[in-house]
């Protein structure tokens, strides 16, 4: 064989090696760890009445184009998966969109928890997105039964309302109870309710006041309890967090919390 048919074949190797990693470089590429999608928080509950556990939470994407899918991908055990699409939400900040998924309830057992698994899928202009936690997956648990599990698991978020909703006073006035969790980055922190009762010409903070910790997962569980007069028909409200001399806020995606008494 002569030095010149060694180098035609080396040449022709050198070709086919170039176009194979040339197709590997144009097809859509998966990231474990991107800016393209994250967890903003992530809650597992108990529905009442025997409604059984479930998973709700918001996503954050950057709005690379209209067309575009959200999936949670999520398990009980870690061995059956199930996936559920989140809907969108509202714009949050720059080119970005919150989305929010809850998954179908399940039922497991006497003394069961809500065990959850879960991992974000992204999938835009044919490239898909992962936020698995830096691989590890992302995982919440319901508690339950003398166990306080960790229910609440912050993404990118450092502040959300679990839940509000009116009771009523001796007086016959209202009362706003607004459940909220926090990210608990330093001791020393301050939980305020913004509210207006006339489309924001005026406001008014309430300090909420701390209630329970989860050392699992970071997270503390404030309550907020606003006085509201009787005439009174409607009030929207913010939440604030301070901390470290940062503020963050839980106003509904910029839509603050709207209610009709």
């Amino acid at each position: 064989m002569t030095k010149t048919t060694n180098k035609r074949r080396i040449t022709a190797i050198a070709i086919v090696l170039t176009l194979i990693l040339s197709m590997f470089a144009m097809m859509p590429t998966a990231s474990a760890v991107t800016n393209e999608v994250s967890l903003i928080y992530a809650e597992a509950l108990h529905r009442n009445a025997g409604g059984g556990y479930y998973l709700r939470g918001y996503v954050e994407v950057e709005n690379l184009a209209l067309n575009k899918t959200v999936t949670i991908h999520y398990s009980n055990d870690d061995i059956t998966w199930y996936e559920v699409d989140a809907t969108y939400t509202a714009p949050t900040y720059g080119n970005k969109e919150a989305w929010y998924f809850e998954t179908a309830p399940y039922d497991p057992g006497y003394r069961g928890t809500g065990n959850y698994y879960f991992a974000i899928e992204y999938v835009v202009n044919g490239v898909t997105y992962w936020d698995n936690n830096g691989g590890n997956d992302y995982y919440a648990n319901s508690g339950g039964y003398g166990s306080q599990g960790t229910p609440v698991v912050f993404g990118t978020g450092k502040v959300f309302v679990r839940d509000a909703y009116f009771a009523a006073r001796e007086n016959d006035d209202n009362r706003l109870v607004a459940q909220i969790y926090v990210k608990n980055i330093a001791y020393n922190k301050v939980v305020n309710v913004r509210y207006s009762t006339d489309d924001w010409a005026t406001y008014t903070d309430v300090p909420a006041a701390y209630n329970l910790s989860n050392y699992a997962s970071d997270a503390e569980l404030w309550i907020a309890d606003v006085d509201i007069p009787s005439y009174l028909d409607e009030i929207s409200f913010a939440v604030s967090y301070t901390v470290n001399g940062e503020t963050y806020w839980d106003n509904n995606f910029g839509q603050n919390y709207n209610f009709v008494i």
